[in-house]
């Protein structure tokens, strides 16, 4: 397999040659994201940012609400950087014996048809002491992110309207879960 690299950053674009002519495909580090529960509140809890590629004349800042989440790029193993990612994204303390790798703790494809992008899904329960009581913004300064914390009912998931495929799934396993252990 003949491939060349033409662009390295945050992400690797290469130029593979099939039997098909050449295809594009982005390399990435991959993620994972969790999807915390306050179970004795009955709230989760989403973030909400902005994304310099979902910009568009409809969302001139890009905003989305997602989960928390994080890349590989630092080093770190699935459960560490979400314990990394959901007190610097959203000010909530978890430990790695609280997180639920969900699939068997296999990742799942992102896009497979142009990048080899991966994601953990992962669930969390937490307690009111664990929350941050400041509600500001949080991120990481260095990486210029401007986040905010969520906590929204789960009374509302029924007929909530994700705007994040990963945030939906895990709604969506966290609603069964809830309807099948109560």
């Amino acid at each position: 397999m003949n491939k060349r690299t033409v662009y390295e950053g945050h992400f690797r674009v290469e130029i593979i040659e099939t039997q098909f002519g050449e295809q594009e495909v982005i390399r990435s580090t991959g993620s994972a994201c969790v999807l915390l529960y306050n179970r004795s509140k009955r709230y989760i809890v989403l973030i909400r940012q902005p994304r310099v590629s979902l910009m568009t004349s409809e969302n001139s800042e890009g905003l989305i609400t997602e989960t928390v989440a994080g890349s590989f790029d630092c080093g770190l193993g699935v459960k560490s950087l979400l314990v990394k990612e959901s007190q610097q994204e959203a000010g909530i303390t978890i430990t790695e014996d609280a997180i639920e790798l969900l699939n068997h703790g296999k990742p799942l494809s992102v896009s497979a048809g142009m990048t080899d992008d991966v994601c953990y899904l992962a669930f969390a329960e937490i307690d009111d002491d664990q929350v941050d009581p400041e509600d500001g913004v949080f991120g990481s300064v260095t990486e210029g992110e401007r986040i905010q914390r969520l906590m929204i009912s789960i009374d509302e998931l029924p007929d909530y309207v994700c705007e994040d495929l990963r945030a939906y799934c895990l709604i969506r396993h966290l609603l069964r879960k809830i309807a099948v252990d109560g």
